[in-house]
C-alpha cells in the first residue's frame, strides 16, 4: 500500500474506488484529501492549507471557577 506523502496515511488500493493521485508538478503520490482535482496537483504545490482531519489538541488547562 502506498502512503500519502503529505499526511503519511496508507492508501488502501484494495478498496473499490480508492486510488492514489500523482501530482503533475512534484510527482509525489497523495491521497484524495490532499489533491487539487481542478489543477491536478498536490496541496503543497497548490499552496493550500494542509489539514489532517484531526481535531486540534491543546495542553493548556482551562481555569476553574471553583476557586
Amino acid at each position: 500500500m502506498p502512503a500519502c506523502k503529505i499526511c503519511r496515511q496508507r492508501i488502501d488500493l484494495s478498496i473499490t474506488g480508492v486510488r492514489a493521485y500523482k501530482c503533475k508538478e512534484c510527482g509525489k503520490g497523495v491521497c484524495k484529501d490532499h489533491y487539487d482535482f481542478g489543477r491536478q496537483i498536490c496541496y503543497n504545490c497548490a499552496g493550500l492549507p494542509i489539514t489532517s482531519g484531526r481535531v486540534p489538541f491543546s495542553f493548556i488547562r482551562k481555569s476553574s471557577d471553583n476557586s
